[in-house]
Parts: C-alpha cells; sequence; structure tokens
C-alpha cells in the first residue's frame, strides 16, 4: 500500500528496529516528501517491510528497500520500479552481505557503481542484514 494509506509511524517503528538508530525526522522528511514513491508491505495489519523511490540528479535512488523475506523485497523492489520510466536509472545501495539483495542487482541487471562493506572501530551494532536490501542514510557509517 502507499505509505500515505495507513499510520506512517508504523513505518517510523519498523525502520528503527532494523536501522537500529531512531531516526524519525530523516525518515519522514525522506519518505513523505511530494516527490516520493514510498509504499509499504502489511501482513495481517503489521509493517514487514517498505521501499522508497525518489527522482535524483541522474535517474532514481531505491533507497531504503527493507522487508523480512525475500518475496516481500521483490513485491516492493517490483512496485518501485513501475514508477521509473524507460531508459533511466536506479540507484540501489545494497548491502554486499546480503545474498538476496546481490541476487537483485544480477536479476535486474544492475550495474554496480559502489561495494560497500560494515566496518567499524569501537562494537558491532547488530544489524539483520538479511532485511536490508537497499539502504537509505545521511551517513554510509551507522549501518
Amino acid at each position: 500500500v502507499s505509505a500515505f494509506e495507513i499510520e506512517f509511524n508504523d513505518v517510523i517503528a519498523y525502520d528503527s528496529e532494523i536501522h537500529t538508530v531512531p531516526r524519525p525526522i530523516y525518515i519522514s522528511n525522506w519518505a513523505k516528501h511530494q516527490i516520493a514513491n514510498t509504499y509499504v508491505a502489511l501482513k495481517s495489519g503489521r509493517v514487514v517491510g517498505y521501499g522508497v523511490l525518489r527522482p535524483s540528479d541522474v535517474g532514481y535512488k531505491m533507497q531504503p528497500l527493507y522487508a523480512d523475506d525475500p518475496k516481500i523485497a521483490k513485491a516492493l523492489f517490483c512496485t518501485l520500479a513501475s514508477h521509473i520510466p524507460a531508459g533511466q536509472v536506479v540507484n540501489f545501495t545494497h548491502p554486499v552481505g546480503n545474498e538476496q539483495a546481490n541476487a537483485f542487482v544480477v536479476g535486474n541487471k544492475l550495474t554496480s557503481l559502489l561495494s560497500m562493506t560494515r566496518v567499524y572501530t569501537k562494537w558491532n551494532i547488530p544489524v539483520d542484514i538479511k532485511r536490508v536490501y537497499s539502504l537509505s542514510t545521511t551517513e554510509y557509517g551507522i549501518i
């Protein structure tokens, strides 16, 4: 469903659960912007995934794309991709540690421009990387 049809606080709670750092202002401004296409997957009324597509300087950004399993991620990916005009590129910032996200890149013939690996110096912040298909952050060091 469109994010504009549900209680957005549920999306913020889901984002915080995966991202581990609450960021309600950032994600609200990013996902609810008038140029954003934001979709949410629900199961029994509970958020089980969401994704945002926005135009960028070159093509479109599909960031974030979080989902509880690959089928949900694929459904969100396809719904978001349907809003990309023919011939446009998509920026899909996926973590290399998620094999299903890597399969999305290969299966959709996306070109890899940047490879990202989690790096930390003090302690590991546990993140369920299998639920992160594409990330959106102002600081790539957060996740």
